[in-house]
C-alpha cells in the first residue's frame, strides 16, 4: 500500500504542473503573439518481469511543448504595429544576439531605429544586397525640395472668347530651397478678329504672387489650332531666394492636340495648368507597412518614400526554438531554414496597423482544467483510500 501512496503522489505532482501550465496559458490570454503550451504526461515503468508483468510507478509531467498555430489578427489603430499573416518570424538583433518574434509591436527609438516596443531590440530589414540591417529613418526624416523646371498647359484658348483674355492662376513654382510661391499666366488675344487666314496670336505675361510681371511673350497657333513650330515652348527666369531659376512653359506639340490649342470653342477659354514639376521640401510625419514588408514614410509635402523592407525568418522545425519571454525566441540549435522578404517563398504577408493575438483558446483551457482537476482529485483519493486501508491494518494489529 505504500507503493500505492507513492504512485498516487506522482499524479499529484504531475497534475500540479499541468495546472501551472494551464494557469500560464490563461494568464497570457492577452499577450501579443503568445504561443500556448501543451503539457504531455508520461507513464513511469520501472519493473517488468515474466512473473509480475509490467509494474507501473506513476506518471511524470513532460516538457511543455509550444503550439505554433497563428493567433487572430486584431486591429490596433497604431500604424507602427504590424502582424504576419502566414508563416515567418520578425528578426531582432542587438550586440550579436538574434531573437525571433511574431509580436509586431514596434516603434522608432530616439535614434530613428525601428525597435521592439518592449524589448527595445532593433528590427532587421533587408538591404539592397540581401543583408540584414537595422531600419534607420534618421537620414530620411527630411525630404529636400526639387525646384520647378517645367510647366505644362492644356485646354483651349477660344478665338471667340468675349473677353479676349484668359488667366491661369495658382501655379506653384518651387524654388531650389523647396519653398513654393504662386505664379499666374495671363493671355490676351492679339489677333484682329476682322482678319482671317492668319496664324492666331496670343500675348501672355507671367506674374508673381504680387501681380508683378516676371516675363512676357507671344504664343502663335497655326491654322490647325496647335502651337506653331518654334512657339511651343517659352523659357524665362523666375526670381527665387539667392538668385533666379530657369523655368520653361510647355504649350504643347506642333501638330498635336494634347497640350494647349486655339479654336472657336463656344466663346469660353478652358486653358489650364496640366502639370508642374518641382516638389516642396517636407518632413517625416508618419509611416505605414505594405503587404510585401516595405516600410513607407509619409511626408508633410504629400510625398512618400520607401525606407526599407522588413525581413522574415522561416523555420522548418519550430519546436527547436527556445522561449525567452516577452514573446521572443532564440535558435540555439540552428534550426533557421530561410531568411527573406514577406510574400516570397513560404513567407506570409504583413498587415499594418494590426497585431497577432495569443492563440490561447479559453474553451480548450477550461476543458483541460476540469480534466486536470479531476485527475488530481482522483490521485488524492487513492492516497486517502490507501491510508484508510493501512489504518485498518494497524487497527487489526492493535486488537490482537
Amino acid at each position: 500500500m505504500f507503493d500505492a501512496i507513492l504512485i498516487a503522489s506522482t499524479g499529484l505532482s504531475a497534475y500540479s504542473r499541468g495546472l501551472s501550465n494551464i494557469s500560464n496559458n490563461v494568464s497570457n490570454l492577452n499577450t501579443a503573439a503568445y504561443k500556448r503550451s501543451s503539457m504531455r504526461f508520461q507513464d513511469l515503468i520501472y519493473n517488468q518481469s515474466s512473473t509480475l508483468g509490467r509494474e507501473g510507478n506513476g506518471v511524470i509531467a513532460g516538457k511543455p511543448l509550444p503550439v505554433f498555430t497563428q493567433g487572430e489578427l486584431r486591429r490596433t489603430g497604431n500604424a507602427l504595429d504590424v502582424a504576419i499573416d502566414g508563416d515567418g518570424y520578425f528578426i531582432l538583433s542587438k550586440d550579436g544576439k538574434t531573437f525571433y518574434t511574431r509580436d509586431g509591436q514596434f516603434d522608432f527609438d530616439s535614434d530613428g531605429v525601428l525597435v521592439g516596443r518592449q524589448s527595445r531590440v532593433p528590427v532587421m530589414s533587408l538591404s539592397e544586397t540581401g543583408q540584414l540591417v537595422a531600419l534607420n529613418i534618421t537620414p530620411l526624416r527630411n525630404m529636400a525640395g526639387i525646384p520647378t523646371a517645367l510647366i505644362k498647359l492644356d485646354g483651349t484658348l477660344s478665338t471667340t472668347d468675349a473677353d479676349r483674355s484668359h488667366t491661369i492662376s495658382d501655379v506653384n513654382v518651387v524654388s531650389a530651397a523647396g519653398v513654393a510661391s504662386k505664379a499666374s499666366l495671363v493671355f490676351n488675344d492679339e489677333t484682329d478678329p476682322a482678319v482671317t487666314g492668319v496664324d492666331h496670336r496670343w500675348g501672355f505675361t507671367v506674374r508673381n504672387e504680387r501681380s508683378e510681371t516676371v516675363a512676357s511673350g507671344t504664343l502663335i497657333f497655326g491654322s490647325d489650332g496647335s502651337p506653331a513650330t518654334g512657339a511651343d515652348k517659352f523659357a524665362f527666369d523666375w526670381p527665387s531666394p539667392g538668385g533666379t531659376q530657369k523655368v520653361t512653359l510647355d504649350f504643347g506639340t506642333p501638330g498635336g492636340f494634347a497640350g494647349l490649342t486655339s479654336f472657336s470653342a463656344g466663346g469660353t477659354s478652358t486653358a489650364r495648368l496640366q502639370s508642374a514639376d518641382g516638389k516642396t521640401s517636407g518632413s517625416y510625419t508618419a509611416s505605414a507597412y505594405e503587404d510585401d514588408g516595405s516600410v513607407v514614410l509619409n511626408y508633410s509635402n504629400g510625398e512618400k518614400r520607401t525606407a526599407g523592407r522588413l525581413a522574415l525568418a522561416w523555420f522548418a522545425e519550430q519546436d527547436r526554438l527556445v522561449a525567452q519571454g516577452a514573446s521572443l525566441w532564440t535558435d540555439p540549435d540552428k534550426a533557421l531554414t530561410a531568411v527573406g522578404a514577406p510574400q516570397t517563398s513560404r513567407l506570409g504577408q504583413l498587415s499594418g496597423g494590426e497585431i497577432e493575438a495569443s492563440n490561447v483558446d479559453l474553451t480548450q483551457q477550461f476543458s483541460e482544467l476540469i480534466v486536470v482537476q479531476r485527475a488530481y482529485q482522483a490521485s488524492s483519493q487513492v492516497i486517502s483510500t490507501a491510508n484508510e486501508m493501512m489504518q485498518q491494518l494497524f487497527d487489526m494489529r492493535g486488537r490482537r
